[in-house]
């Protein structure tokens, strides 16, 4: 966490604006909820200044929340550099994330992974969440980084029907809470 307090929290996908940003307002809200100090923000690998699709906004406006405002942002070293824990939609994004800054790999994971893990794992007791992602981070090799394939991937709903980004954006919701349940028992 950075020395203001926050959890520095970066979400990735391709566009950046279907699964990573449904992943940064779904986190952001629950940890509002139970206010909790972050800053959580998302990128891509493509294409920056898009707009989600209409059923991305529409499974968010069903949870209560707005994306309207959301404009796809592109991946860099330094977003990668100064989060405290790095989540990707897909092995894909870990290693791309890990290809921009490799010292930071303890802390780059797929959303299933780092959910899996901390379930492993159990809630975090006694250590900082920082020491609690590295541990996990720790716990495999550098090859192992972005190992998971589709175990570990949220398929990406792009242009697909509206029950697939609904099937998504339950996934990343149940993935979240899972991850938040171990961060903050």
């Amino acid at each position: 966490m950075g020395s203001d307090g926050y959890l520095r929290t970066l979400f990735i996908c391709t566009g950046n604006i279907c699964r990573s940003p449904m992943a940064e307002y779904l986190w952001k809200h629950k940890l509002d909820s139970r206010s909790l100090p972050a800053l959580t923000l998302s990128a891509g690998l493509a294409s920056p200044d898009q707009s989600p699709p209409p059923h991305a906004l529409s499974m968010m406006r069903d949870r209560g929340l707005d994306m309207s405002s959301h404009r796809s942002t592109r991946l860099t070293a330094a977003m990668v550099t100064t989060a405290d824990l790095v989540l990707g939609m897909s092995s894909r994004h870990v290693r791309e994330a890990a290809v921009l800054d490799l010292e930071q790999s303890t802390k780059i994971f797929t959303l299933r992974e780092f959910a899996r893990l901390s379930h492993s794992a159990g809630p975090r007791v006694d250590e900082s969440v920082s020491d609690y992602v590295q541990r996990l981070g720790r716990s495999r090799s550098l090859g192992q980084l972005g190992a998971g394939g589709a175990l570990d991937d949220i398929s990406d709903p792009y242009k697909r029907r509206k029950r697939v980004f609904r099937s998504t954006v339950d996934m990343i919701d149940r993935e979240i809470d899972v991850a938040l349940a171990a961060l903050y028992p």
